[in-house]
């Protein structure tokens, strides 16, 4: 559905098109079609949230990072993405209490969106707890926005979850094309010294034992922060999903995962 009569077939053979303002299509489409319901398939899904996959990759895994995050930050916060790895991570682990409460771009890929958002949501809510979770391709996108958290003293947490590489782009590199990585690697950055230097407080984590407790008593410091947090390139995002994968083949059960 479009309505844009150029982008009919412009990528592509459909095989229904309707050109129509998406509202009044969906309209249409709600009054003729029944309403379905795949509580099987649902079960499944929130399957993949419940149980924290084996880290294969070892270091600190990106799920347990997400649990600890919200051990802290609670089931009430407003909790904030932008696009990558980390999105998929913070969606599958951390549990909200309710809706409105987790602002991120879903598929469009906007990377750098999740710093505005977080800022929005801490001017919008300025007594509540505000966590940004990032990935460090996402944060470059828009890491000067640390100067209207600096000038506002907006105690935003902001988890930056750094591997040096884009993730998800890795990931399907690793999936499709047999582990031939191209443009997916970043250079490493200080990212704790670029907060320092719009006058933020930056901790930087490492992958030793003992890390959940000093990423809890970073998080309860009043004021901003900046969390960097290192993964290993090699975490996946689970289920992987590739071409021609079906719901019966994704559908793990937890004790699979």
């Amino acid at each position: 559905t479009d309505i844009d009569p150029a982008e009919m077939n412009k990528n592509g053979r459909t095989a229904v098109m309707l050109q129509s303002d998406v509202k009044s299509a969906l309209r249409l489409l709600n009054a003729n079609l029944s309403r379905q319901s795949h509580p099987l398939w649902c079960q499944r899904v929130h399957a993949f949230g419940r149980v924290i996959p084996r880290n294969e990759a070892g270091g600190i895994a990106p799920g347990e990072l997400v649990r600890a995050v919200a051990a802290v930050c609670g089931e009430d916060a407003y909790v904030a993405t932008d696009v990558g790895q980390h999105q998929m991570w913070t969606a599958q682990f951390y549990p909200l209490s309710a809706p409105g409460r987790f602002l991120t771009s879903g598929g469009l890929g906007t990377m750098g969106f999740g710093l505005g958002a977080a800022i929005g949501a801490q001017l919008a809510h300025p007594e509540a707890t505000v966590a940004l979770f990032t990935g460090d391709g996402s944060f470059r996108m828009n890491l000067n926005e640390l100067a209207t958290v600096a000038a506002y003293g907006l105690p935003i947490r902001m988890i930056l979850l750094r591997n040096n590489s884009l993730g998800m782009i890795r990931q399907w590199q690793d999936a499709s094309f047999g582990g031939r990585h191209s443009q997916s690697d970043l250079p490493a950055l200080d990212y704790c010294a670029i907060a320092r230097a719009y006058g933020l407080r930056a901790v930087a984590l490492e992958e030793t034992p003992g890390w959940q407790e000093r990423l809890a008593e970073a998080l309860r410091e009043p004021g901003p922060v900046l969390i960097e947090c290192p993964i290993r390139p090699d975490n996946k995002v689970l289920p992987t999903v590739k071409p021609g994968d079906t719901l019966e083949s994704l559908a793990l059960s937890a004790h699979e995962l």
